[in-house]
């Protein structure tokens, strides 16, 4: 049985290791922003993070790994504010378009950020796997899950067709999330990117609405 002293310990130690992972991420995101991924080293996130290269390491066993978390901690609170608003909107699915659009906003506003976030491209959904049942099995990123919420969301509203997996709806709207990111850097203006956005999310969801 745990004791309160003990129990109380214990969270301060969480607590702790949490502001480490923080101010590490926030340094990491900082250096990302003003010299890009490569020109950013492990001895200098560290050191903007005021932590010894172990305790970095303790964390995160490398620089890619620290991408992947900024990428979930990124979507996570871009779907988290989605979540929100669809408690209360009309029509869940002008959230879901909401949520790209603010994607790529953000990506117009922080593109060093970005091009660190999307540099290799891996938040594209892989070719459709299918299972026994003919149904298709697709890996999902973190943020994903809580996107499912939204479509499911969507489905039972009726805007968007229920004959169709789920799971697949939601890697169309991860793959337009990628491309109009993708797309952003090449783009004078936001407001060339936001149309661009709400252009790829309207045609290739088209035949998908109830």
């Amino acid at each position: 049985m745990v004791k309160a002293g003990e129990r109380v310990t214990v969270g301060r130690r969480e607590r702790k290791k949490e502001e480490t992972r923080r101010a590490i991420l926030s340094a990491a995101a900082n250096l990302f922003s003003q010299r890009g991924y490569e020109a950013s080293s492990i001895d200098e996130i560290a050191e903007a993070a005021d932590v010894a290269k172990r305790t970095l390491y303790n964390n995160f066993e490398s620089k890619e790994q620290i991408v992947l978390a900024l990428r979930c901690q990124y979507f996570e609170a871009l779907i988290e504010k989605a979540i929100e608003q669809a408690e209360s909107a009309k029509s869940p699915l002008s959230v879901v378009e909401g949520f790209v659009v603010d994607s790529v906003r953000w990506t117009f506003e922080q593109p060093e950020l970005a091009r660190v976030l999307f540099r290799d491209g891996s938040m594209l959904p892989p070719p459709p796997k299918f299972g026994p049942d003919n149904s298709i099995q697709l890996p999902m990123p973190p943020f994903v899950h809580r996107l499912l919420e939204l479509v499911l969301l969507c489905q039972k509203k009726g805007e968007l067709r229920t004959d169709v997996e789920t799971e697949f709806l939601v890697h169309l709207i991860g793959f337009i999330i990628v491309y109009t990111n993708l797309q952003t850097f090449g783009n004078a203006s936001e407001k060339a990117s936001v149309k661009l956005a709400r252009s790829c999310f309207h045609a290739l969801l088209e035949g998908l609405k109830a």
